[in-house]
């Protein structure tokens, strides 16, 4: 809106209320002749013929109003008495810009993050990997009706009915979790892992921590150890472990030795235990010849979910 004619419409406003200055602020502001945050460039000082007052205009902003001619307020010209309008150019007011404002973008300072090692297996994948090495097959599915008609059948009427046989969580896990000195580098790795399957598993999960070498273990924050006990039938069991390795590098051949002495026991047991093991399992096959039932799954971005889902299924047929 132009200075005139916002003028115009303040004069008709204030006509129509009967001249009274007191109301012109409120009829400026209504007309959205109020003050603003910053000036416009020009401005321009009316003033009404009649000697009412004289009103100073920056731009279409209304500033102040005073009458001219010594009258005191509220004696405005006559209701009808014509009012002649000059609009003329005033000064420009400079202002100082306050030494505190400025136009230059600030940005905070960001914290600097460590650089963080990238997970050992495909973040995308790593759930599903868990969940996979968590089921065994169980006798958890829909009822198998061709063995239900083959009972029949032959007159040998179940007691139970039997069930198909499908990848299940039913079973539980028992975690072992290797927390020797000889991990150190994988502990940050161990213990998102370890979380992961926590809540894969939620509360049918055993966790047990050796601390330097098998065959003593024990629960989190439980200082007494005691040896591996064989769990409940069903259970997956999965170790997290380099089965030595890093031990055996080095000289110390003991700690590969009990870890191997650990898995042969839930071989005889009729376990199917899974050992994670950081980088490729072709790295350990001198630790695990002789352990059929046992599957070395590598512990990086290569790993598939097809080796755990091959693995289980061959040891049903065992």
């Amino acid at each position: 809106m132009t200075s005139e004619v916002g003028l115009a419409d303040l004069l008709l406003a204030w006509e129509a209320t009967g001249r009274d200055p007191a109301k012109l602020p409120a009829l400026a502001r209504l007309l959205g002749l109020a003050p603003r945050e910053e000036p416009a460039a020009t401005e321009s000082a009316l003033k009404l013929s009649a000697g009412a007052f004289t009103a100073t205009v920056h731009g279409s902003t209304w500033i102040s109003a005073k009458f001219t001619d010594g009258k005191p307020p509220g004696a405005g010209p006559a209701r009808g008495e014509p009012i002649d309008i000059a609009v003329e150019p005033a000064g420009r007011e400079t202002v100082a810009t306050p030494a505190w404002r400025t136009t230059e973008t600030v940005k905070a300072p960001r914290p600097e993050v460590p650089n963080q090692p990238e997970p050992l297996f495909v973040p995308t994948h790593e759930r599903a990997l868990v969940a996979t090495a968590v089921k065994t097959l169980r006798p958890d599915g829909g009822v198998n009706v061709l063995a239900l008609v083959d009972s029949v059948c032959r007159r040998a009427f179940p007691r139970v009915l039997p069930r198909l046989v499908v990848p299940s969580m039913h079973g539980g896990l028992q975690l072992i979790i290797d927390r020797s000195s000889w991990l150190q580098p994988f502990r940050g790795d161990i213990v998102s892992l370890a979380r992961r399957f926590r809540d894969v598993a939620g509360a049918a999960i055993e966790e047990l921590h050796v601390r330097e070498a098998p065959p003593l273990m024990a629960r989190p924050g439980d200082d007494e150890e005691r040896a591996w006990k064989v769990p409940a039938r069903g259970t997956a069991i999965v170790i997290v472990t380099d089965l030595g390795r890093t031990a055996r590098r080095q000289g110390r051949v003991a700690p590969a030795e009990e870890w191997r002495k650990l898995l042969k026991r839930p071989e005889v047991a009729a376990f199917d235990p899974i050992v994670i093991v950081p980088g490729r399992p072709t790295h350990y096959a001198g630790l695990t010849e002789g352990l059929p039932r046992v599957l070395v799954l590598g512990w990086d971005r290569t790993t598939r979910l097809l080796e755990i889902i091959r693995f289980r299924k061959a040891g049903r047929r065992r």
